[in-house]
């Protein structure tokens, strides 16, 4: 009934389980190996209902004393088992690598009310179907300054897999090329919670969420950086799909790559991601992040050098989404086809201040491409050298409604039409109290209206625009209606 410490003296080959009915320490002073023997398919330790087993060497800095190994024997089992309200407690110099199971948690599998603690340690090389290191069926997962890398689960979760109220607080601990259907490195679901904090992902893969993948879970991201990730379908990064609540705070996305949507992260669910910064990331459709059918607040975010081969370099938006822009500096993000900084279809657009510079779209909006009865509100904000090799430096416009309030549009350029907009199909812009400087294009320097789109302008300075064709200002096609008020100030503009 009493606590016992165990020191292992030499290499042990476990030939069944050792059950851990009481307190237990097991710590080595030199380098020794605990793994399974050949014919053994069972779990090298099973720890009972409140009983703690604490592995590895807690006083010693010695990396690598305690090597746990399923030597890649084909189990159905996890090496390290707790059993509801069992604790296991590791430590920094334990590595635990090439356990190999059928079911969840080639490491550690915990139940329900049980904790496990990695203060530390190394995970490496081990493959489950959900959760290749830890699954977490319940009960609670602390990792701290732990490495988990090349972990496999054919399902979800290539490290650690959450579900069923588990809780998980991770700090500072790195995941690197690992892998599983969904959730390279973690998944969680099932009213789990995740709150990762200064975390490294990188060169985690998965076919949805490179790195993170939530299902009707909570997640918390702070600080840290997601770079390399990889998704064959969403979120190169992080795919939040059905979350019940996401917070993203002062995290670095780099260089990750989603194949069909959302470079850095994709949601459908309700997000907030704030001072957020994405860098170099891709996909074809929003090159950093994707929203469909979700509130996404995105508030003082940095989006610099995303790529969409299709739409929205920076993000995009589909299917009734609603998100809001707030202080962003969006600068130089490439579209190959529209929205080189966002794309807005079918969705609804908030913007609030910021910065829009030298984005660029291969073909139409500069800065925004608006589609298909999407909708935008823009206020205080700064459009500047935004280019379209076709139409609308700033905003290229089919069939949506567009407001736009006080903000600056400067030096933007439609080698096209619609220096600073186009309007196309039925689309309507109201533009009031905005500055148009040295914006540029064939024909409408600021704007360009067909088709049957209608124009709305109140208090407009234009200055300095230049149409090399016709319309240094506006140019429309009938049945096109332009309506501008007589506050109207024009100086400067060419043809």
């Amino acid at each position: 009934n009493g606590s016992e410490a165990i020191r292992i003296a030499e290499n042990i080959v476990f030939d069944r389980t050792f059950t851990i009915g009481a307190t237990t320490t097991i710590f080595t002073t030199k380098a020794y190996t605990l793994s399974r023997a050949d014919e053994f398919t069972g779990a090298l330790f099973a720890v009972n209902t409140g009983v703690t087993l604490s592995l590895g060497n807690p006083i010693s800095e010695t990396a690598h004393l305690m090597t746990i190994s399923g030597r890649n024997i084909a189990t159905a089992t996890s090496l390290i088992q707790l059993q509801e309200g069992a604790e296991v407690d590791v430590y920094p110099n334990v590595t635990v690598k090439n356990s190999v199971t059928t079911g969840n948690g080639a490491a550690f599998h915990v139940s329900a009310n049980a904790v496990l603690k990695l203060l530390g340690g190394n995970f490496v090389d081990n493959s489950a179907e959900n959760g290749g290191a830890v699954y977490a069926a319940g009960g609670t997962v602390q990792l701290g300054k732990a490495t988990f890398q090349n972990n496999k689960a054919t399902a979800m979760g290539g490290a650690v897999f959450l579900s069923g109220n588990a809780q998980a607080e991770v700090n500072e601990t790195s995941f690197q090329g690992n892998s599983a259907g969904n959730g390279g490195a973690i998944a969680a679901e099932g009213n789990a919670v995740l709150d990762v904090t200064d975390g490294l992902l990188t060169a985690n893969t998965a076919d949805n969420g490179g790195a993170v993948y939530i299902k009707e879970a909570s997640v918390k991201l702070t600080g840290g950086s997601f770079s390399k990730n990889s998704a064959k379908n969403n979120g190169g990064a992080v795919n939040l799909a059905g979350a019940v609540s996401a917070t993203i705070v002062s995290t670095e996305f780099v260089d990750n790559e989603g194949k069909a949507n959302g470079g850095a992260l994709y949601t459908n669910s309700a997000a907030t991601v704030t001072e957020a910064s994405f860098t170099d990331n891709w996909a074809p459709n929003g090159g950093a992040v994707y929203a469909t059918g979700a509130n996404l607040e995105l508030n003082k975010c940095t989006f610099t050098n995303n790529i969409a081969t299709r739409d929205g370099g920076a993000v995009a938006l589909y299917k009734d989404a609603v998100v809001t822009v707030t202080d962003a500096t969006v600068t130089n993000n490439l579209a190959k086809n529209s929205g080189g900084a966002i794309c807005v279809n079918a969705a609804t657009l908030k913007v609030h201040g910021g910065t829009f510079s030298g984005n660029t779209a291969t073909y139409d909006g500069g800065a925004l491409a608006m589609l298909k009865n999407g909708s935008a509100e823009i206020d205080t904000a700064v459009f500047s050298e935004n280019t379209a090799s076709r139409h609308g430096g700033v905003v290229y416009n089919n069939s949506a409604n567009v407001q736009m309030r006080e903000c600056v549009l400067n030096a933007n350029q439609a080698v096209g039409n619609g220096g600073a907009f186009y309007l196309t199909g039925s689309a309507a812009l109201e533009l009031h109290k905005t500055q148009t400087t040295a914006n540029t294009a064939a024909t409408g320097g600021v704007a360009y209206l067909t088709g049957i789109s209608t124009a709305t302008v109140t208090e407009l300075n234009a200055s300095g625009n230049t149409a090399s064709v016709a319309g240094p200002v506006f140019y429309g096609t009938a049945p096109a209606v332009l309506n501008v008020d007589s506050a109207y100030e024009a100086e400067g503009n060419l043809t």
